[in-house]
């Protein structure tokens, strides 16, 4: 997994691979901590997410 940050953002770049003899499906999760937030945040945030068919 890469991460390159992008202005205020970031871009993630992430290989997967079935091994497997079947086909399968995943679901790529991405969290996020914000360690300076003036308000309280949870410890980690979903930010985004893709399904893999």
């Amino acid at each position: 997994m890469k991460v390159k940050k992008e202005g205020k953002g970031a871009a993630v770049t992430l290989t997967i691979k079935n091994s497997g003899k079947l086909a399968g499906q995943e679901a790529i999760q991405i969290y996020v901590t914000d360690d300076k937030a003036s308000v309280e945040r949870p410890q980690q945030e979903l930010k985004a997410f893709k399904k893999f068919f």
